[in-house]
């Protein structure tokens, strides 16, 4: 499995964004199941879980001020990289 994901490094830390099917976003139980799996892909920081509409506006899930500063982003501009789940490295 392959996740498209970034690293973002911003004044209030350091957090991981992944991109997940907008299903995910609609239980906060499958979001919080999705971090928990996405977790050893980016150790050590909090996962927020994105998800696009078919208009390409995104949606956040994760801690509060790492899902404002994401809202005010151009989420084209997130820096996104392929990672392969199996190994949690960049491909």
């Amino acid at each position: 499995m392959k996740v498209q994901g970034a690293v973002i490094k911003q004044p209030s830390g350091t957090f991981a964004v992944a991109v997940v099917k907008p299903a995910v976003l609609s239980s906060r139980r499958e979001c919080a199941s999705m971090q928990r799996e996405l977790a050893p892909c980016f150790p050590g920081l909090p996962v927020v879980l994105m998800a696009r509409d078919r208009y390409g506006a995104a949606t956040y899930f994760g801690m509060a001020d790492f899902v404002e500063f994401l809202s005010l982003v151009d989420p084209d501009c997130i820096p996104m990289k392929e990672y392969a789940f199996e190994e949690c490295a960049v491909v």
